[in-house]
């Protein structure tokens, strides 16, 4: 399932950095307005068994939605579970499922947004490497202590966590 997503949103991703150069902000202002209320109508109407069945979605429909969210990733600079995450969940795939082919994605969104910038001129080669080494440390880290905490717990702090990302407004 997440060699699908990532098929579809790696040229979503290179759409969405080339597109974030020339869109005025008030289109990029108005994606992340839209990502983050679909955000928080999810996490206010959706409350997910974490005990829930295995879900199969059809390789064209995963493509179609990692276009979607590589493209809203991209543009907006939310990145992938912010948008992934509420669109799988609503299709009835468990959470913990949701938010691991959610991280899966990160890479080849991050990967292609930066080639997009990059063919842009618009890159700091400081600030990325930066980030690279503490979004790896962080998500080597993360993926440890998820595998190790309840289902229940990691329910409660995905919920918790979208509620809030809803909210932020820097």
């Amino acid at each position: 399932m997440a060699l699908w997503l990532a098929a579809g949103a790696m040229p979503g991703a290179w759409l969405g950095a080339r597109a974030s150069a020339i869109a005025p902000p008030l289109v990029i202002e108005a994606a992340i307005a839209v990502v983050t209320l679909g955000s928080g109508c999810y996490a206010l109407m959706t409350r997910t068994a974490a005990g829930q069945k295995r879900v199969r979605l059809a390789a064209p429909i995963l493509a179609g939605i990692g276009v979607v969210t590589g493209l809203l990733s991209a543009m907006t600079g939310t990145g992938g579970p912010l948008g992934l995450n509420p669109i799988l969940v609503s299709l009835r795939l468990p959470l913990l499922m949701s938010a691991g082919l959610s991280q899966a994605i990160q890479t080849p969104i991050a990967i292609l947004a930066t080639a997009g910038n990059v063919s842009q001129g618009n890159a700091d080669y400081v600030l990325a490497a930066c980030l690279a080494v503490g979004l790896t440390t962080g998500s080597w880290a993360g993926a440890g202590a998820g595998g190790r905490a309840p289902v229940n717990t990691l329910v409660e702090i995905v919920e918790s966590d979208i509620v809030a990302s809803s909210f932020d407004t820097g």
